[in-house]
């Protein structure tokens, strides 16, 4: 893999850690409660959340039921909170902030506006109104196709592609998530993904497994809910990131903020280009990759990706403590020395 890439990293074998934030399916009732329930500083995040939205969201994540707790409109707003309420968790322990010992953050899909928040390009607040937002636009331009997405499992990039050209001649189907060498996600609408088990005969693809989503998200299908998500993010206050911040659509860093607010709303009906963004985060240098939020799923990506790097899990107390008092500490007090 080459390393000259266009990054502002210094020397390439210093330790750089970065944050990464799942996006929608790591959502399961019960989430974040041990540390609502051991934070101060992660309590206030629901607390907070809560009383912007008007609304009991963090009763849904901790009771439920799963079928209001995985519908979009909760979903994103569920995985964000817990994401964030992880984060100050870890500054409690840490005794500052992130911004000392992370180097670069990212999300997938959802989980780039979690990203958002913490690299302080927008308040928790604002983040908690825009995925409002966001999450009711993409039910309604849902609502108005019949369309899922599908997991392609073996293969390569080149031959999903190939599979959703085809089985465009049925309906619409665009690659939306390259998650990792064989494992790639297409979205479209219900015509087209019944042509894939068959359309994948005689190529390196494995199998189709269907994803338990209520749309077909990150394609041009979602392109209704691109004009009131933008609405909404032209009224948002924003400041250039004060972490690097890789981006979904680009898979690189930007610091400009209309270049931002552009890919915010790109996004939506955009592929999510996962696997090019860890393999950028890798050229620069970074060895340390934490998840940030319920489960492990981008860990397991990772690993995929490039087993020789490293990748932990922070999705509870106890995983808090021990990142505090590892990677974290460290990284911090080279911070400290540093300046």
């Amino acid at each position: 893999m080459s390393n000259n890439w266009p990054c502002t990293m210094g020397s390439p074998e210093a330790v750089s850690v970065v944050f990464m934030f799942p996006g929608q399916g790591s959502q399961f009732v019960g989430m974040g409660r041990e540390v609502y329930d051991s934070s101060p500083a992660a309590r206030r995040v629901f607390h907070e959340v809560d009383e912007t939205l008007g609304r009991h969201l963090s009763r849904i994540i901790f009771q439920g039921p799963e079928e209001a707790l995985t519908s979009t409109c909760n979903a994103q707003l569920a995985l964000m909170t817990v994401s964030v309420a992880l984060v100050r968790a870890l500054e409690e322990n840490l005794g500052g902030p992130i911004t000392d010992a992370v180097k670069y953050v990212l999300g997938h899909s959802v989980g780039e506006y979690t990203a958002l928040h913490v690299s302080k390009v927008i308040g928790l607040p604002s983040v908690a109104r825009l995925l409002d937002v966001r999450g009711k636009a993409m039910h309604r331009a849902s609502s108005l196709c019949c369309g899922g997405m599908a997991a392609l499992i073996g293969g390569s990039l080149s031959e999903v592609e190939a599979v959703a050209a085809r089985a465009s001649e049925y309906g619409i189907c665009e690659v939306a998530n390259d998650n990792c060498t064989g494992q790639v996600v297409v979205s479209g609408t219900e015509s087209a993904l019944q042509q894939l088990p068959k359309l994948i005969e005689g190529t390196g693809i494995k199998k189709v497994i269907r994803l338990r989503v209520s749309g077909p998200f990150h394609s041009s299908l979602m392109r209704l809910a691109c004009n009131e998500i933008g609405d909404f993010v032209d009224q948002l206050e924003m400041n250039p990131p004060e972490v690097e911040m890789v981006f979904n659509v680009s898979a690189s860093t930007h610091s400009d903020c209309n270049a931002i607010r552009n890919l915010m709303v790109r996004q939506v009906v955009s592929r999510v280009r996962w696997r090019e963004s860890i393999e950028y985060l890798i050229g620069c240098g970074c060895s340390e990759f934490i998840e940030v939020g319920p489960g492990q799923v981008l860990v397991g990506l990772l690993k995929r990706i490039d087993n020789s790097v490293r990748g932990f899990g922070v999705d509870s107390m106890e995983s808090v403590r021990a990142n505090c008092s590892g990677v974290l500490k460290s990284e911090k007090l080279a911070a400290s020395n540093s300046g």
